[in-house]
């Protein structure tokens, strides 16, 4: 599994976990093994997480700002973990928003539908 993050030049590529991460591939569980390689650990940076927002301000724009901070300021095991849960809140909400906005746009055309037919058959 590691090797998949390692460059050719032997350095650990912190932005490929994090983007990973973000995106899906991988998860809680993925990031426990990973944090347990030695080459991991000597990659990690800052020993807490500096940034936190409340839940109620987790969104996309928040997401990409930690994805920056991983690159930059911020990678370690609590910092992954919450970046996880933050991926995976901001996935969540995405995927119920979507719902939401493709029954509204089914709605309206049924609507549409609908007052076609009846302009048709009051002709």
């Amino acid at each position: 599994m590691i090797d998949k993050y390692i460059r050719d030049n032997g350095r650990l590529d912190r932005g490929r976990i994090a983007f990973d991460i973000i995106h899906r591939k991988i998860d809680r569980n993925a990031i426990e093994e990973l944090v347990k390689y030695p080459e991991v650990i000597s990659s990690f940076v800052d020993m807490g997480i500096s940034y936190r927002e409340p839940q109620n301000k987790w969104n996309k724009e928040y997401l990409n700002k930690l994805f920056d901070l991983s690159a930059i300021e911020c990678f370690n095991r609590d910092f992954l973990l919450y970046l996880d849960e933050v991926a995976e809140y901001v996935n969540k909400s995405s995927s119920k928003k979507s719902s939401v906005k493709k029954g509204i746009l089914g709605l309206i055309v049924i609507a549409v539908i609908i007052i076609i037919i009846i302009i048709i058959r009051g002709k």
